[in-house]
């Protein structure tokens, strides 16, 4: 029963990251945010993820959608948050790790 609960919360965050960028109210084109950032004279704020890291779910969660900080960071900043691996051709080569 254990290996079955940590398989199916494994499922879980696989595909946690888009669906963090929608209900955080964050960007997830990159050249979108951009343009939107120049238009609002706003510094972008880019975060990097990946779909199987626990710990992106964790950053998402427990900082990115805190009541202090969220608001801040929406009227400070144009947030995206990319998928390193999904969304490599989108953002600059410069912001991107090794794999």
């Amino acid at each position: 029963m254990r290996i079955v609960s940590l398989l199916f919360v494994f499922m879980l965050t696989l595909f946690a990251s888009p669906e963090a960028a929608k209900e955080l109210g964050y960007h997830s084109d990159y050249n979108k945010a951009l343009s939107i950032a120049k238009k609002e004279n706003k510094p972008l704020m880019l975060v990097v993820v990946t779909s199987y890291c626990p710990w992106c779910r964790k950053f998402e969660r427990k900082t990115l959608a805190s009541k202090t900080v969220a608001p801040m960071v929406k009227s400070m900043y144009i947030p995206v948050i990319v998928d390193r691996n999904k969304d490599a051709e989108t953002f600059p080569k410069k912001f991107q790790t090794p794999r």
